[in-house]
């Protein structure tokens, strides 16, 4: 479910950068995409609506990007292109 290069997904590195998100981020980054629950399991799982999970979910990926980019890991740190 990863969208960059294997390298990075592979690598302990987004499981480290996702401690750094926020709480309601890194959870629902860390349910739905590393541990593979749908939305709908991940909102009764934290006890909230789909959509809140969409909308963390997407914030931390966001986020996640940005930190990979800042460590040089992410396409935009590899050629300078975004």
């Amino acid at each position: 479910q990863c969208d960059w290069s294997s390298d990075v997904c592979s690598s302990d590195l987004l499981r480290v950068l996702a401690e750094r998100l926020v709480p309601d981020q890194r959870d629902a980054v860390v349910l739905t995409v590393f541990e593979g629950l749908t939305a709908a399991e991940a909102a009764d799982r934290l006890e909230v609506s789909v959509e809140t999970i969409h909308v963390r979910k997407s914030r931390g990926l966001s986020n996640l990007r940005r930190l990979i980019n800042e460590k040089g890991n992410g396409p935009e740190g590899r050629d300078g292109t975004p």
